[in-house]
């Protein structure tokens, strides 16, 4: 048992478990928009159907998720980070197993059942159950990259941190796979064993040493709006809040588009064609920025904001592609505009841990985390799904995503300015901090 803790403890033990947690994480994330066109035949009217009330369904997990991140950012400073990893992994395998079961009492509703079936069986259960999803992953988001920065040293970190995200592709990928062969509810059912796994194996995992002399270093009083002073972390956070507004709409509303506007093929075979280019342009795309960004940044300080925002730009013509090209080309067009989203996956997540002293590092994820939800994707598939029904055109949302990608480009661009003199500083306050 010593050996399998210091395992866990070691740089790559505890990158190969968050990895796998992360994974996890976004197989589950991905799961309603894989099974939205079932979701709404069964818990939604006739009468009632709409884009806009269909997105709030992502809503739902990203607004309790960006509200419940800080707070466990600030309980990461005073506990174990594992432990707290532990619980949330475990509640949000609990609330997804709690999802399917919407489905589920409904086939007994719509058989004669009555009772607690007519409560479960219902889109509001199911809102709610998408809620407490949120609140475990919530518990898990600011600590995993905190914990990965205090074990990999800064010239290792951004791979590190691209292993690391390369789960967000592959889990995405895998959400519309597992969503489209085991359908709705079934799907959400096996969410419920490994979830449980994973989230017990973390309370065997040590606190790192990092962590415990950040604790006694750090000052009594919260020093978070310190963050603010950082250009290159707010920055970051602006541009990536920009992006996810984006990629969280295309994401949730794609497998629909296609099968409802563009015709492509059914529920299974979209999710199993969009789930594979995800993976595929996902994952290189990840682990190619994370190496390009450190290549360059030997010749070019800021090569980390340049790499990102280069993606960012160049994913605007494909986008536009997307829409307007035949299938089968429209495939292709889809797996260069994930490609070129991605690979500000690595760079941008290794700026906001390396820019900010680490004592603050868990709570300066918990804000990123905050504002790339509560002003990125916990709004936008409604906001997308509105823009269409006003205009009655189901490009309209989409089209309107291309303005925010450039000025994500833009703020990024803007950023590569600020970074060598923001991790020089950082670099300072470390020191000091001994």
């Amino acid at each position: 048992m010593s050996s399998f803790r210091n395992f866990l403890g070691s740089p790559w033990g505890a990158l190969s478990l968050l990895l796998a947690i992360n994974l996890l994480n976004y197989i589950d994330r991905y799961l309603p928009s894989a099974v939205l066109s079932s979701i709404s035949k069964q818990l939604f009217p006739a009468d009632q159907k709409s884009d806009t009330l269909e997105g709030s369904l992502q809503s739902a997990f990203m607004f309790s998720f960006m509200i419940t991140a800080p707070l466990f950012g600030w309980l990461c400073r005073h506990f174990n980070r594992w432990h707290i990893i532990g619980v949330g992994v475990i509640l949000w395998s609990i609330a997804s197993g709690a999802s399917g079961l919407a489905g589920l009492a409904k086939d007994h509703v719509n058989n004669g059942a009555g009772g607690i079936w007519v409560l479960v069986g219902t889109f509001a259960f199911l809102f709610m159950s998408r809620c407490f999803v949120g609140v475990g992953e919530a518990a898990y988001g600011p600590a995993a990259p905190a914990i990965l920065s205090d074990l990999f040293v800064e010239s290792k970190r951004g791979m590190a941190l691209s292993f690391f995200y390369a789960a967000i592709p592959v889990g995405s990928a895998f959400g519309y796979l597992v969503g489209g062969m085991l359908g709705w509810p079934n799907a959400f059912f096996w969410m419920l064993p490994p979830g449980l796994l994973l989230g017990f194996v973390c309370f065997f995992a040590p606190e790192t040493a990092a962590k415990s002399q950040a604790h006694h270093s750090a000052a009594k009083k919260s020093r978070v709006w310190e963050l603010a002073k950082i250009p290159s972390y707010v920055l970051a956070v602006a541009g990536y809040t920009l992006s996810t507004f984006a990629i969280g709409a295309i994401a949730f509303w794609l497998p629909k588009y296609l099968i409802t506007h563009r015709e492509v093929g059914n529920e299974a075979s979209v999710n199993t064609m969009v789930g594979g280019i995800i993976a595929l342009s996902g994952l290189l795309a990840t682990l190619i920025g994370g190496w390009l960004a450190d290549w360059f940044k030997k010749k070019r300080p800021g090569a980390y904001f340049e790499v990102s925002s280069v993606g960012l730009l160049l994913s605007i013509p494909f986008l536009l592609l997307t829409l307007y090209c035949p299938f089968p080309l429209g495939w292709v067009m889809i797996f260069g505009c994930t490609f070129c989203m991605m690979l500000n996956t690595g760079p941008i997540n290794a700026i906001v841990m390396n820019v900010v002293p680490p004592d603050l590092r868990p709570q300066a994820m918990a804000m990123c985390i905050f504002c790339i939800h509560a002003l990125g994707d916990a709004i936008s598939p409604p906001l997308v799904g509105l823009a269409n029904d006003l205009a009655g055109n189901p490009n309209a949302g989409f089209l309107s995503l291309t303005v925010l990608l450039f000025a994500g480009a833009v703020v990024w661009w803007i950023g590569a300015k600020t970074l060598k003199v923001d991790l020089a500083n950082e670099h300072k306050t470390e020191l000091a901090q001994g």
